[in-house]
């Protein structure tokens, strides 16, 4: 028969995040961890759980009433002895056009310690909306991401979004 090492003894997980606003500068941050219980099968088979967490702290300026800029860094620790961090960080600007129109615009790069993994050189990302009506919008997106030695993924959308 096959064994299943399941963790039926519960996983939980504690997070704690918070925002404030000075002025025109919001900053916010998040912290995420795990907290494994090992089921009375894992123990038997001597199974080592991880307890990951994810960490992110942002900014954002809202420069003036049509512009607002943003900073995001992500990081998760996969609870491994070795190489366990992945991160990214990204930097974006959003601008409200006119009344219809509305451009959101990024640039990210990301990191992982296991070199085997896919490495994020850069992320490219562009939105343009449209409110075609008060209860619809049209999206244009557009997004590129650069895995170095591993390739190019490019990615483009067009939605709409109709509310009833």
């Amino acid at each position: 028969s096959e064994q299943v090492l399941a963790n039926n003894a519960g996983i939980t997980a504690v997070s704690l995040g918070g925002a404030a606003t000075f002025g025109t500068v919001t900053v916010n941050g998040a912290y995420v961890k795990s907290l494994a219980s090992e089921s009375d099968a894992a123990k038997a088979a001597d199974v080592d759980l991880t307890e990951p967490s994810i960490y992110s702290l942002g900014a954002k300026v809202q420069a003036t009433p049509e512009l607002e800029l943003g900073f995001a860094y992500r990081a998760a620790d996969r609870d491994l002895e070795d190489d366990s961090m992945k991160t990214s960080t990204s930097a974006q600007a959003q601008y409200q056009i006119n009344k219809a129109w509305n451009i959101h615009v990024g640039f990210g790069v990301g990191d992982d310690e296991i070199k085997t993994n896919r490495q994020l050189d850069s992320n490219v990302y562009a939105q343009l909306w449209y409110q075609a009506s008060e209860s619809r919008s049209v999206r244009f997106e557009f997004e590129e991401a650069d895995y170095g030695s591993d390739g190019k993924s490019t990615i483009s959308v067009v939605s709409m979004r109709q509310s009833f």
